[in-house]
C-alpha cells in the first residue's frame, strides 16, 4: 500500500472526508477543488485510490505534495467500493467524518454548516445539504432529504424507509463517527449505503439543510446490472435489487446489527416488516404511480391546450361568420332597395299607361 502525505505531518483535524475513485482523474480533480474550496478549514481529505490504471496517482500525489491535509491511499490491488468505503471510515480518526464520491463536488459551505449543526446537538447523527443533481454542467434537479428528528428511533427508521426518492443525500451528508463504528462495517451487497443510514437514523437524529449543496453528477449513475458487476456480486442481485436488498436490510434490522439488539425480537420483527413494506410502497409510488399521475396531468394539460385553442377558432369562426353575415345582409338589403325601386317604376309606368288608355 502506498501512502503519501502533504508537506508537514497534520494534526487530528475536526472533519474527515474519505473519496474512494479509481479510474476518474478528470472528475476527481474537480471533487478535490471543491474540497479546497470549503469555507471550514479544519479538515483531513483522505483519497484511497483502487488501484487505478490512469493517471489518477500522479494527480493525487502532485496534490498531496501541496497542501498538508491530504493523505492519498494507493491499494496494490482492486479491493473493491465497499471494501474501499470501511478503508475510509476505519482510517478517520476526526469526530465528524463524511465520504465524497470522486465524479460530485461540494458547495464552499457544506462542511461548515454541517459542522455548526452537529455541534450544536449531540443527538444528531448526520447533517447532510440538498443535493442538486448536475448533468452537463446544468443542475437538472434539486431535492432536499425529508427531516428525521423525531424523539423515537422506531418513528425515524420508519420515516426513513418511508421518505420518497434516493437516500443518497443522507450517506453524502457529514457524520458522527462514533455513530458510525457502533452501525459496523458495511457489508458487499446492493443499497447498502441505505442499511448503514439506517442504522444512522435509529441511532440519532438526521438534519438537512437547505441553504448548502452536494452537487451529484448523474453522468456517473450505473444500472444495477453494472454496479452488481463492479461489487463482484452474483447477477441475480443485479436483475432483482429490490429483493436483495429488502432482505438485507430486513436481515440487518432483525439479527445482523448491533444496532437493534437493544428492542426485544419482536419489535425489531415489526420494525423490519413495517420499514420494508414503506420502502417498497415508497418506491412502488415513485416508479409506478408517479409517472401514471404526470402522464394523466400532461394529458389534462394537453386537454386545456387544445380546449383553449378550439375556443379561440370559435370565437375567430363567430366572428368571421358575423362578418359574412353582415356582409351579405348589406347584399341583400341593396338587392331589396333595387327591387323595391325596379317595383315601383313598374308600378308608375303600369299607372300611367292605364290613364293613358282611358283617355
Amino acid at each position: 500500500m502506498t501512502t503519501t502525505r502533504g508537506i508537514a505531518p497534520t494534526s487530528m483535524s475536526q472533519v474527515t472526508i474519505g473519496v474512494p475513485t479509481f479510474n476518474r482523474t478528470l472528475a476527481l480533480e474537480r471533487a478535490i477543488d471543491s474540497v479546497l474550496s470549503q469555507t471550514c478549514s479544519d479538515w483531513t481529505l483522505i483519497i484511497s485510490d483502487d488501484a487505478s490504471t490512469d493517471g489518477t496517482q500522479a494527480l493525487c500525489e502532485r496534490i498531496a505534495a501541496q497542501d498538508r491535509r491530504i493523505e492519498y491511499v494507493r491499494h496494490p490491488r482492486n479491493i473493491g467500493l465497499t471494501a474501499n468505503l470501511n478503508f475510509l471510515a476505519a482510517t478517520a480518526s476526526s469526530p465528524y467524518f463524511m465520504y465524497l464520491a470522486d465524479d460530485d463536488a461540494l458547495a464552499s459551505t457544506y462542511v461548515a454548516k454541517c459542522v455548526e449543526v452537529l455541534e450544536g446537538s449531540c443527538a444528531v447523527a448526520t447533517a447532510c445539504g440538498t443535493v442538486r443533481s448536475v448533468q452537463g454542467g446544468r443542475v437538472v434537479r434539486e431535492r432536499v432529504p425529508r427531516r428525521l428528528t423525531h424523539p423515537s428511533r422506531a418513528r425515524r427508521l420508519i420515516d426513513f424507509f418511508g421518505a420518497p426518492g434516493s437516500k443518497a443525500g443522507y450517506f453524502y451528508g457529514l457524520h458522527r463517527r462514533s455513530f458510525m463504528q457502533a452501525t459496523g462495517p458495511m457489508l458487499n451487497y446492493l443499497r447498502n449505503d441505505e442499511v448503514l443510514m439506517a442504522g444512522m437514523a435509529y441511532l440519532g437524529s438526521i438534519v438537512p439543510l437547505a441553504d448548502t449543496f452536494y452537487y451529484k453528477d448523474r453522468g456517473g449513475d450505473a444500472s444495477p446490472e453494472e454496479i452488481a458487476r463492479k461489487m463482484g456480486l452474483p447477477s441475480f442481485h443485479g436483475r432483482h435489487p429490490v429483493f436483495t436488498f429488502a432482505w438485507n436490510a430486513a436481515a440487518d434490522i432483525v439479527w445482523r446489527s448491533p444496532v437493534y439488539r437493544e428492542a426485544p425480537l419482536w419489535s425489531r420483527l415489526i420494525l423490519a416488516l413495517t420499514g420494508i413494506g414503506l420502502w417498497a410502497l415508497a418506491r412502488g409510488l415513485q416508479r409506478r404511480l408517479l409517472p401514471r399521475l404526470h402522464g394523466v396531468r400532461s394529458l389534462w394539460h394537453r386537454g386545456r391546450r387544445v380546449g383553449r385553442k378550439l375556443r379561440r377558432r370559435g370565437r375567430r369562426v363567430r366572428k368571421l361568420t358575423r362578418r359574412v353575415l353582415r356582409r351579405q345582409g348589406r347584399k341583400v338589403r341593396r338587392f331589396g332597395r333595387r327591387v323595391r325601386r325596379i317595383v315601383r317604376r313598374v308600378e308608375g309606368y303600369t299607372a300611367r299607361v292605364g290613364r293613358s288608355g282611358e283617355r
